[in-house]
């Protein structure tokens, strides 16, 4: 990487900033492609689907000190922002980012109208910010 500032961060949802738990009353696994699902699960349920108390405190000193450094966050999830954003919000995770402008899932126009291709939904928001590669991070 060269000596670039790094100007923004992308984050997949499920399995990067969630650790899946498996629902028993369910029978399935919480990944936010089933609304129903995140929708029906407890907040205790929500907090393990983040990696617990620990983690989540983890991820949001992460959070702050990209934002603090001036980075700007985006979550881009093939997940529904449906069924991700109100967990976020209940562990106080959805605040480091901006809901109207950098949180995208399946059920948002811009991922659809790239036929769900995340880079290249990634790649027009580089180009309206002026943002190279080496200035960006997928996670």
């Amino acid at each position: 990487m060269s000596s670039a500032k790094l100007k923004a961060v992308f984050f997949d949802f499920d399995s990067t900033i969630s650790t899946p738990i498996y629902v028993e009353k369910a029978r399935r696994w919480a990944v936010a492609d089933n609304t129903a699902l995140f929708k029906a699960m407890s907040i205790d349920e929500q907090r393990a689907n983040l990696g617990g108390d620990a983690r989540i405190a983890q991820l949001d000193s992460l959070f702050s000190d990209l934002k603090a450094a001036g980075v700007q966050l985006y979550i881009v999830s093939i997940g529904f922002t449906a069924a991700f954003g109100p967990h976020l919000h209940n562990a106080g995770l959805l605040a480091h980012f901006d809901a109207d402008r950098c949180v995208f899932g399946q059920d948002c126009s811009a991922l659809r109208n790239v036929n769900f291709v995340k880079g290249k939904l990634i790649e027009q928001i580089m180009h309206a910010h002026g943002w190279t590669y080496d200035q960006v991070l997928f996670i």
